[in-house]
């Protein structure tokens, strides 16, 4: 017999969902060479994400912060996602 916490994995696919729906704001990764280069599509609402204001801008790349190692680990828990036990421990460093 198979128990599982119902509310656990519909909470996991929640996080996910919420990851994903993050991520489809984004364009593309422009570039992959030294650092993770992604542009966005909705300024504000990116700023907004992030916990900044109008008044506080970045500059066009905002996550062009992640070395060139990190960026195949950010995209390879991205790329497995389900397999990951808690998903709630993955953050974003800056």
């Amino acid at each position: 017999m198979l128990l599982y916490n119902r509310n656990a994995i519909s909470e996991k696919r929640s996080i996910k969902s919420q990851i994903l729906n993050f991520i489809e704001e984004l364009v593309c990764i422009v570039a992959l060479d030294e650092n993770l280069t992604i542009e966005y599509v909705n300024r504000k609402s990116f700023y907004k994400k992030l916990g900044f204001g109008e008044k506080k801008l970045i500059g066009k790349s905002l996550l062009n912060f992640v070395s060139k190692e990190d960026h195949v680990r950010l995209l390879d828990t991205i790329q497995n996602y389900d397999k990951i036990e808690k998903p709630e421990q993955i953050k974003l460093i800056t």
